[in-house]
């Protein structure tokens, strides 16, 4: 995995996103609150500079944040 802007608990809901989950699905895997779990998106969206899940993914699958 190359180094990242994001931490590790974005990359863990980004990888759950990947996986076909929903945030709600991702935050009750991880044990966090549905509002983490979107905040933990919306920044996500900020440090990439992408508007919606679909750019968001794309961005981590390209640079190896994700596989």
């Amino acid at each position: 995995m190359s180094e990242t802007p994001l931490k590790p608990r974005q990359i863990d809901v980004l990888k759950l996103l990947a996986d076909g989950k929903s945030a709600r699905e991702a935050a009750e895997i991880l044990g966090i609150s549905r509002h983490t779990a979107n905040s933990y998106i919306a920044k996500a969206f900020d440090i990439t500079g992408t508007h919606n899940t679909n750019g968001l993914l794309g961005i981590a699958f390209r640079k190896g944040w994700i596989t």
